[in-house]
């Protein structure tokens, strides 16, 4: 009869019990990723507004973990410690091309939404 997931055997491999102890969860990608630290912002008027740098493609686009994608929902982690949710808006190509996209935010947040230094990040799917 096979064992319930979760079961370690006696024959268990050690590492993997090691991690199972330390709260480690195996095969499961992070749900939270940092896509940026804002350098600057643009708006496009009565559109959207766009923090600098772009998102490089390696995490538009991970090997592990969900795609970034319109309407996900994103953090911004100013310098002075507050946290803003807010929607992922678009993502736009920039020119001349670069290695990466840009992230456009919903139209209510506002250029001074961003100071520099604040951190952009990815923290679940489409809710």
């Amino acid at each position: 009869m096979p064992k319930p997931a979760g079961i370690l055997s006696r024959n268990s491999d050690p590492r993997v019990l090691r991690l199972v102890l330390s709260g480690a969860q195996v095969g499961m990608a992070s749900t939270q990723r940092r896509l940026i630290i804002v350098t600057d912002a643009f708006e496009v008027v009565g559109r959207c507004i766009c923090p600098c740098p772009v998102v490089p493609y390696s995490l538009v686009d991970p090997t592990e973990g969900e795609r970034l994608k319109p309407g996900d929902q994103l953090e911004l982690r100013k310098p002075d410690g507050t946290v803003t949710k807010v929607q992922l808006y678009g993502l736009g190509w920039p020119s001349p091309v670069q290695s990466g996209l840009i992230i456009q935010l919903e139209p209510s947040v506002k250029r001074d939404d961003l100071p520099a230094g604040t951190e952009i990040w990815k923290v679940s799917g489409t809710e």
